[in-house]
Order: C-alpha cells, then structure tokens, then sequence
C-alpha cells in the first residue's frame, strides 16, 4: 500500500494495530481475538496483530476471529474505537442496501 505510512503512521494497541495514510485521512486497522502481539517491521516496512492460537487436543478445534476495518478519518483512536467496538468475528447480517443489521 504505497499510501500508508508504516512507522510514523502506526497505532499499536493491542489487540488493535493501526496505520495511516501519508496525510493522516485514511485508516487501515486490524484486531485479532486472541492476539499474541501487535508490531512493526521497519525494513519491510508492515504492521501486524498477530492472532494467538490456544492449545488444540488431538482431533480438536481451536479458532481466532479477526477484523479488518477501513476508516476514514483523521483519527486514529476513532478507528480503533470503532474495531474494539465490533465482534471479533463472524460476518454480521446486512439488508439490501448494504447496511449492517444491529
């Protein structure tokens, strides 16, 4: 994404990350439940919010639920109030216009 900014864009807040646009108007951010870590790499340069796995039995089923939200906005805590806000995961019901059901 050649428009976001990585290092001095970035919004670390687990199990939130955050990254901006150049010009602070667009938000990338993710969540992950559980999460085990949310970084940056500068020399690549991304940003992550790793989701952690508990420990599975033979034969079972363990799961994490991520979201990934586009805001825009010039605020980050804005983004991320609205991604903490939201259910891990799962998709939510819509109506014909597109609208999220409550």
């Amino acid at each position: 994404m050649p428009d976001f900014v990585p290092l001095a864009g970035t919004v670390l807040e687990p199990p939130c990350a955050a990254v901006s646009s150049q010009d602070g108007s667009r938000w990338l951010a993710l969540r992950w439940e559980p999460c085990g870590r949310t970084w940056v790499n500068p020399s690549v340069p991304c940003v992550h919010a790793d989701p952690c796995f508990p420990p599975c039995p033979p034969g079972g089923t363990v799961t994490a639920a991520g979201r990934l939200l586009f805001h825009q906005g010039p605020d980050a805590p804005d983004a991320l109030h609205r991604l903490s806000a939201l259910p891990a995961g799962g998709i939510r019901p819509r109506t014909q216009d597109g609208l999220s059901v409550p």
